[in-house]
């Protein structure tokens, strides 16, 4: 979120924590289903066991894209991990619709595509 609002993004941010009723002067939502309205894109930074669960809810709010910053994904491929790394490629390959996702990450052989003029 700070570097959306140092680098000067213009379109609105919000934030999602139960704990919390602001964040970085932005106020903040307990919940996905709580946002006042459907947004681009969603940053999940929270804990692996956590993280699909976090993806179920930005699904069913309509949210189309989703990067995960959480590590705890069988990034050494082997360990508890690996059993939530499948249950992220089974919400991703589940998508249906328009929305493509394109997950990127130590285990990912995708590599994102740069859009013209990014």
């Amino acid at each position: 979120m700070l570097n959306l609002k140092t680098a000067g993004f213009q379109g609105a941010i919000f934030a999602v924590n139960p704990r919390y009723d602001e964040v970085l002067g932005c106020k903040c939502y307990p919940a996905i289903a709580d946002l006042p309205k459907t947004v681009d894109c969603v940053v999940v930074a929270t804990a692996a066991d956590t993280a699909c669960d976090v993806l179920d809810q930005a699904y069913a709010h309509g949210i189309r894209a989703a990067i995960v910053l959480s590590a705890g994904f069988g990034e050494g491929g082997h360990g508890p991990g690996l059993e939530r790394a499948r249950r992220l490629s089974s919400l991703v390959e589940a998508r249906d619709g328009p929305f493509q996702p394109e997950p990127m990450g130590p285990r990912s052989k995708r590599r994102p595509k740069k859009p013209d003029g990014a």
